[in-house]
């Protein structure tokens, strides 16, 4: 009976203590992505301000965003071809950043932990992130993109991270690969904007 009875408060105690993590998890992620929005919004705001032809905006999909099918708070980027800039934001610091595609200077992924490339090695990168192991659970994945502006040397857009309650997206799950593909297109992006660069440099010379 006293077993019972310990029984009976552990699970009580456990129960009460998973319900206000995944609350309190819950309510992050609402944060987040509301946080998220208001920056999208803000910077379309800076674009139309700034004279910026959006000929491109890409949202990629975070775990935060995983469920949420407006896209409204998915991690942006936008892209003016004609005038070759692009527009950045840090979600860390809630920050915009309108730059020139010269003031990009290389991007890293980030995959749970290690370093997978440093730009120009994309078919390895996603043949990598997506791999044969579908029965792993990726922990972390983020961009990094390298600028020349001392006030934002680089960006970081964190898509996937671990939390408290989530341990990581399983690779063989949908969310996951649609993370990925829409990383996988703005990396074709900035490749093209690394030789677009390497290109204006030569010609200079």
């Amino acid at each position: 009976m006293f077993i019972a009875i310990v029984w009976i408060i552990f699970l009580v105690v456990f129960g009460g203590t998973l319900w206000f993590v995944m609350s309190k998890n819950n309510e992050k992620k609402s944060n987040t992505q509301n946080i998220q929005k208001q920056l999208n919004d803000k910077a379309k705001e800076s674009i139309y301000n700034s004279a910026f032809y959006a000929t491109h905006i890409f949202y990629m999909i975070d775990f935060t965003s995983v469920g949420n099918e407006n896209g409204k708070s998915k991690q942006m980027i936008a892209i003016d071809e004609k005038n070759k800039k692009i527009c950045l934001i840090d979600y860390f610091k809630q920050k915009i950043y309108i730059m020139c595609f010269s003031d990009i200077l290389d991007y890293e992924v980030y995959y749970n932990g290690n370093t997978i490339t440093t730009g120009g090695m994309i078919g390895g990168l996603f043949g990598g992130i997506f791999g044969a192991q579908n029965d792993e659970n990726c922990d972390e994945l983020r961009l990094i993109i390298k600028t020349k502006m001392l006030e934002a040397p680089q960006i970081t857009y964190d898509l996937i991270s671990r939390d408290k309650i989530m341990f990581g997206v399983s690779k063989s799950s949908k969310p996951y690969r649609d993370c990925v593909i829409s990383l996988q297109e703005v990396v074709s992006v900035l490749d093209i904007i690394k030789n677009d660069n390497k290109s204006s440099k030569e010609n200079k010379e």
